[in-house]
């Protein structure tokens, strides 16, 4: 893989209820960026990411898969995570891999029990995320009731990004609110067009809704907003980074993956909104001598890594996660659990009982996969997602470590505030303290 700069990392989970679209999406995705050249189908079993035999039986995600793509500079790691509440740990370590989420929701099944999951998830570990309305062509999909059913449900702080052009059949574009500009969609072909009349006062509704969760990003913003001046769109657009960056406010986005419809828009929402691992505060961890420590995103500094899920592949063995959280991984370095021994067994990379962990592929702050033979690793493929703001980090060199990460909550103000009547008390206390999630190969879930 080739070198890429960490300010033009994106590492974001795909979450949300079960047939919801997150595989579809993820397909449609990795086609537009160029990564796969044919589109396979969840219900044909052909899905690039639903690849194992049960998966494809069923015709559902049962793992946690990944991949890469590059977009306009940047470097960008996708992970697909099953909907069924019984795979939950795959959804866990999903999130304990990403700087941000996309939530599905199927514009015709409204809040759905998946759908919370991931709200919790996303709210517990202070996530940010962009909400994705999916199939919005199917019968009786109202994207814009969807919108307003999750602002109901968990606070204003969820705003549109988009407005549907028509529901059901008849959805065949959106509005981009930022930009004020109408896109359509016919014959598979995006094109740009007025916005249409009977949709100008539902437009200036639903863009005054966004402005108002974006300004709370920016105080001159904020000022601008509450004396009724015009807010630009240049400044929206760093609002809004900022706002989703800091878990102010969650976007909401149209999608019809069947038509094509808000693909490449959803592709640019990843790059302009959600953040980077060099955005992110140093987090705070508990080293293997019980201190707590702050661990930069620093490519230069001691290696720290942690396994978030393994697997046992019938062609190349064990397969071993991790994420680097500082430090870099290169061709033939080695990595000791702890910082006196090599040959010790520790509680992080337990994978590999002799700890030489030979990656051969270059990696900064990225999630790597390894295949690993009597404890001994093999070889490696890079999913090269370098990431920040979800798990434990150690402080000492070539270190792991497995104590519960911590970080400090988001203000009142938040998408991500707790909602009594829709979270459960264990979501509520994660929103004040950050959850612990998988933090050793043993860990996982499933």
């Amino acid at each position: 893989m080739p070198h890429v700069d960490i300010s033009r990392l994106r590492n974001v989970v795909l979450a949300g209820h079960t047939g919801s679209g997150k595989t579809t999406i993820a397909e449609h995705l990795l086609h537009k960026a160029g990564v796969i050249n044919r589109m396979g189908r969840v219900d044909d079993g052909t899905a690039s990411l639903d690849f194992e035999p049960e998966e494809q039986k069923r015709h559902l995600t049962l793992s946690l898969a990944a991949n890469t793509f590059d977009r306009e500079g940047s470097h960008i790691t996708l992970i697909d995570t099953p909907g069924y509440a019984d795979f939950v740990g795959e959804v866990i370590s999903g999130f304990a891999a990403a700087d941000g989420a996309l939530i599905t929701m199927d514009a015709s099944g409204g809040v759905e029990a998946g759908t919370e999951t991931a709200i919790r998830l996303g709210r517990a570990t202070h996530t940010p995320a962009l909400f994705v309305i999916t199939r919005c062509e199917r019968e009786n999909a109202d994207p814009m009731a969807a919108v307003d059913a999750l602002r109901e449900e968990f606070g204003t702080k969820i705003a549109p990004l988009q407005v549907a052009i028509g529901k059901a059949d008849a959805f065949r574009g959106y509005v981009d609110l930022v930009h004020r500009q109408a896109w359509l969609y016919e014959g598979g072909e995006r094109h740009q067009a007025p916005i249409p009349d009977e949709l100008a006062d539902e437009v200036a509704t639903r863009r005054d809704q966004l402005l108002e969760a974006a300004a709370d990003a920016d105080d001159e913003v904020l000022m601008k907003f509450l004396e009724g001046q015009e807010i630009s769109d240049e400044e929206l657009e760093l609002c809004l980074h900022k706002g989703v960056k800091d878990s102010v406010l969650a976007p909401v986005m149209m999608t019809s993956a069947h038509r094509d419809i808000g693909i490449s828009a959803m592709l640019d929402a990843i790059v302009r909104y959600l953040p980077t691992p060099t955005e992110e505060p140093p987090v705070r961890a508990t080293d293997d001598r019980g201190e707590e420590v702050e661990v930069p995103s620093d490519a230069a500094a001691p290696l720290v890594a942690q396994v978030f899920k393994t697997t046992a592949d019938p062609f190349v063995g064990r397969l071993t996660y991790f994420r680097v959280w500082s430090g870099s991984v290169k061709a033939h370095d080695d990595a000791a659990p702890g910082a006196d021994s090599r040959d010790s067994s520790g509680p992080g990379l337990s994978v590999s009982k002799a700890m030489r962990q030979r990656a051969t592929y270059p990696s900064s702050r990225g999630v790597v996969s390894i295949r690993t033979r009597n404890g001994r690793a093999t070889s490696s493929r890079s999913w090269s997602s370098r990431k920040s703001d979800w798990s434990t980090r150690a402080g000492t060199a070539a270190s792991v470590c497995c104590a519960p990460r911590s970080r400090a909550a988001p203000t009142t103000g938040t998408w991500c505030r707790s909602n009594p009547r829709s979270c459960c008390s264990a979501a509520r206390k994660g929103c004040s303290k950050r959850s612990t999630g998988p933090s050793s190969a043993g860990a996982t879930g499933s």
